[in-house]
């Protein structure tokens, strides 16, 4: 309880979200996860999709969350359209190499 109020209660960005999900959702998620955004980002994932503690133990070990930031581009705002889709299949493929 003193490590979780440590890492977790004393920021204020997450003090809102600590009610959201339950103790052993965040019990997996303090062991896990390290980074702030990191939990953030699985407390939030967890809420809006109702997720099982079985399914986020899932989504942390296939790496969610670095899935998710490795597909964010501006390609769409950025490139031609000639090469938008060559451009998006790179980006895609390399999250799975």
């Amino acid at each position: 309880m003193v490590q979780f109020y440590n890492k977790n209660y004393l920021h204020e960005n997450l003090q809102s979200l600590i009610g959201e999900i339950s103790w052993t959702k965040h019990l997996i998620i303090m062991q896990k996860c390290k980074d702030f955004e990191m939990k953030k980002f699985y407390i939030l994932a967890t809420k809006k999709f109702v997720w099982s503690v079985r399914v986020l133990k899932n989504q942390i070990d296939n790496k969610t969350y670095e899935k998710y930031l490795l597909n964010q581009t501006t390609f769409d705002e950025t490139l031609p359209q000639e090469i938008k889709n060559q451009a998006s299949f790179l980006s895609f493929a390399h999250v799975y190499t």
